[in-house]
């Protein structure tokens, strides 16, 4: 990874080790480099971003009656939850 982001091999070594600090521009180049955006990165409340990204990726290119089909859908997941959820609790 060290030689892959243009460093000597030690460089996320002593990252890791706590050593050294990354520059601001050396923290994105890590981040791109795992295939995380950084707005991901920073949100410690997404749970699996990588899968998000792609995710959002695949919807970025839908019709507008393909992304209400799939809104209908995540409708009805978060719905079936609520409903066992509240099945659970009685």
């Amino acid at each position: 990874m060290s030689r892959d982001l243009g460093h000597s091999k030690s460089y996320v070594y002593n990252i890791t080790s706590g050593r050294s600090s990354p520059s601001i521009q050396e923290l994105f180049a890590i981040i791109r480099y795992f295939g995380i955006e950084k707005e991901y990165f920073f949100d410690a409340g997404i749970k699996k971003p990588k899968l998000l990204e792609e995710i959002i990726e695949r919807v970025r290119n839908l019709s507008e009656d393909e992304l209400r089909l799939i809104l209908s859908f995540l409708n009805l997941l978060t719905e079936k939850d609520i409903l066992l959820e509240n099945r659970n609790k009685a």
